[in-house]
């Protein structure tokens, strides 16, 4: 049994040369033209192309770049597209670097691909110039022929401009989306509805709700996350606005007069997009989905539910405090 696990584990010499001689014919083939006469060596862009390769699996940008100097010595035309596409996707987070092969390129007169685009607007986001990609990206929108622009290409600078509450910047970019055939992915739909929420504007964030509901899909708990704490900032104005109505409701002895009534209709406006007791948007008619509370609103519930119960005594109270506990014991979240 001990020759036996020996003999399985030790590769026979013969076999490690039969091997090796297999990798020296397929790495002699990579850099030659096809079997027959014609044959070649490999190319300067090719020593270079594998030359970056292996810094790319070994995430060594330095010496990249000095493979990249050496080769602009020997090449005077523009690199073929895939190097550029490993040396930008090298040098993301080098954004005088990443400047310096986009200077190659431009003055060679290279044409952008959509992963040119892509990594460029990356690497500007990241250096913090969110108006440099953003004109980047919109001169590719423009630019002919047109790259094939995709979501990956919008999706880092959309969350950038989400991020700084640029709204018009953000309906600009969804315009020059649609006008290249790209649509939003669920990301990008819940950080618009949050930006839309932020800065209070309730039709832009109902719609962008509407929209996410029309897409019937399950959303990702990170999207579910950021969509639920933009609900609540709404809610908890709405709140705000009516225990404000209420006090001077009350200071004027007008609790349920006209003018009460009239100036808590914003108030009831907002509470139909939560409170809809058929299970349908009372706005636009969309059938709702039932969604977990969180830990603030279950706390809320929960308040009111026993300041009710303590109203109508101890009994009821502590009645309503052994039901809590036989829901925890379910395992019940909505």
């Amino acid at each position: 049994a001990g020759r036996d696990a020996r003999t399985l584990t030790a590769p026979h010499p013969t076999c490690m040369r039969r091997a090796a001689t297999f990798h020296r014919l397929l790495h002699a083939q990579a850099f030659r033209s096809p079997m027959g006469k014609g044959a070649r060596k490999s190319s300067a862009q090719d020593v270079l192309f594998y030359e970056l390769s292996r810094c790319a699996r070994d995430a060594n940008a330095a010496q990249a770049l000095l493979a990249f100097d050496a080769a602009t010595g020997n090449v005077s035309d523009a690199f073929e597209a895939r190097i550029y596409h490993k040396l930008l996707a090298l040098l993301v987070d080098r954004p005088s670097d990443s400047a310096r092969v986009r200077q190659h390129m431009d003055e060679r007169g290279v044409a952008r691909d959509e992963t040119m685009v892509t990594l460029e607007v990356r690497g500007l986001v990241h250096a913090g110039d969110v108006a440099g990609a953003v004109d980047c990206l919109l001169a590719a929108t423009r630019a002919e022929p047109k790259p094939d622009l995709k979501l990956r290409t919008f999706a880092t600078i959309f969350s950038a401009v989400c991020d700084k509450d640029d709204t018009a910047t953000a309906w600009q970019l969804q315009e020059s989306m649609a006008a290249v055939g790209v649509k939003l992915g669920e990301e990008e739909m819940v950080r618009f509805a949050a930006l839309c929420a932020r800065v209070g504007d309730d039709a832009a964030f109902e719609a962008q709700l509407c929209r996410l509901q029309a897409a019937r899909q399950l959303l990702a708990p990170a999207s579910l996350r950021l969509l639920l704490a933009a609900c609540d900032r709404p809610a908890a104005e709405a709140a705000v606005e009516g225990d404000g109505q209420r006090r001077a409701d009350n200071a004027q002895g007008g609790g349920a007069g006209g003018s009460g009534g009239v100036s808590g209709s914003s108030g009831e406006h907002r509470a139909t997009l939560v409170a809809c007791p058929d299970g349908v948007c009372a706005s636009c008619g969309t059938r709702l989905a039932a969604l977990p509370l969180t830990a603030v609103q279950r706390g809320q519930m929960c308040d009111e539910l026993l300041s009710v119960a303590a109203a109508q005594g101890e009994e009821a109270r502590q009645d309503l405090l052994r039901f809590g506990e036989w829901v925890v014991q379910q395992g019940f979240t909505h």
